[in-house]
């Protein structure tokens, strides 16, 4: 691994709080108030001016806001895998992040303020600075590509998108080698996660109309399934009382959310068998709860979407509480 690791003290005020800082070689283990984080960025030599990075952050209380300080410039484009847990994130432009749809980040700032609904959270990130994904697409850079870059050098910017879980789980067997290669193999799941997202802005098209009650309409049918808990309404169901054809409230969500609705759903029932495992209940009972066929179809979705099987998650966190 290149880079030194360095030791230094977080600025940090109550217990819930931590602040970080990240040296020029994007290495740090420190401990602030009752907040630990452990940040290592390897260089992928492989592709010129591709970064990838562990962080791990640990706290007695599953609801800790960690602001994180770098020393290197902003002249580049990141994104951020979730392993264990998730987080919010906010840019000193006040632009909101999402872990599930982390996209395509250029802070504009070196700091970040990330808030961590678990005990313990961890996470893959990747980035690039500019000059390289310039050099990827050679002589001719597409359009939106350049268009962002130009954007992003002069402040903050933000394209939330969805990782597909195929990348997700490549992420993962990467860092789960202990082969020779492994760092080979993690560099080249690094790429595969940042090229997605960089593909999928180069083959951005205009963007599709939605019309304003069409954009309403999909942020009412995200707040119809949160609120709904355990039984979210179906999409048929939403697009009838919200007055839209199926196919359209559809693509007004995809489009304002980034997800399909059944995704959205999907992603809402696990928040509440989060919610669930902390408070005591017992496994068997939660899939139930949630609608799930089999203990086992509910232990795949959660370890699709949290990292970790859900008996494995709740004792982690359990142990990060002691």
């Amino acid at each position: 691994m290149t880079g030194r690791s360095s030791e230094r003290t977080g600025r940090a005020a109550p217990s819930e709080r931590g602040a970080f800082y990240i040296d020029a070689d994007g290495q740090a283990k420190v401990h602030a108030g009752e907040i630990d984080m452990a940040h290592s960025q390897v260089a992928a030599p492989a592709a010129g001016g591709l970064f990838w990075s562990v962080t791990r952050i640990q706290s007695p209380d599953p609801n800790h806001t960690v602001e994180v300080t770098g020393a290197r410039g902003t002249d580049y484009l990141f994104t951020q895998v979730p392993l264990i847990g998730g987080f919010r994130a906010e840019m000193t432009c006040g632009t909101q992040v999402d872990s599930e749809l982390a996209g395509l980040i250029s802070p504009g700032a070196p700091a970040m303020n990330f808030h961590f609904p678990d005990a313990i959270s961890e996470g893959f990130g990747v980035e690039a600075s500019f000059e390289a994904i310039e050099r990827w697409f050679g002589a001719d850079v597409p359009r939106p590509v350049r268009a962002v870059l130009r954007r992003a050098a002069r402040g903050s910017y933000h394209r939330p998108a969805p990782l597909p879980n195929h990348l997700r789980e490549t992420v993962r067997d990467a860092l789960a080698s202990r082969g020779p290669l492994r760092n080979r193999l993690v560099e080249g799941a690094a790429l595969l996660v940042l090229s997605h997202h960089l593909e999928a802005l180069a083959e951005e098209g205009r963007p599709v109309g939605l019309a304003p009650h069409e954009i309403r309409a999909a942020q009412e049918a995200h707040a119809r399934m949160a609120a709904a808990g355990a039984s979210p309404p179906g999409p048929t169901e939403l697009a009838l009382s919200l007055g839209l054809p199926v196919r359209r409230l559809a693509l007004a969500y995809r489009e304002v959310h980034g997800h399909t609705l059944l995704q959205g759903a999907d992603i809402l029932r696990l928040e509440l068998a989060r919610r669930s495992l902390l408070a005591g209940k017992p496994i068997k009972a939660i899939a139930d709860e949630l609608g799930y066929s089999s203990v086992s179809n509910f232990t795949a979705a959660f370890r699709r979407r949290i990292g970790l099987p859900p008996r494995q998650w709740r004792d982690l966190q359990s142990r990060a509480l002691l």
